[in-house]
């Protein structure tokens, strides 16, 4: 059994960010990161339509998918 270290888990969720911007129709992605106490933050954001405001409280929630 292979498990994923944090590299490459981070790496993954780059992509699926990168993938799901492209697939919703985002030209430009954008990902900043800084330390701030001790911690790395990262921001990040793209020219995309956005959500619609039904489904902005569910995104979160454990096997929601768009669509």
């Amino acid at each position: 059994m292979r498990r994923e270290s944090g590299r490459e888990q981070l790496a993954r969720a780059f992509s699926n960010l990168a993938a799901n911007a492209a697939q919703a129709g985002a030209r430009v992605l954008k990902i900043d990161a800084r330390r701030e106490n001790g911690l790395v933050v990262i921001d990040i954001a793209d020219d995309g339509p956005g959500f619609a405001p039904d489904v902005i409280d569910r995104i979160g929630e454990r096997r929601f998918a768009l669509g």
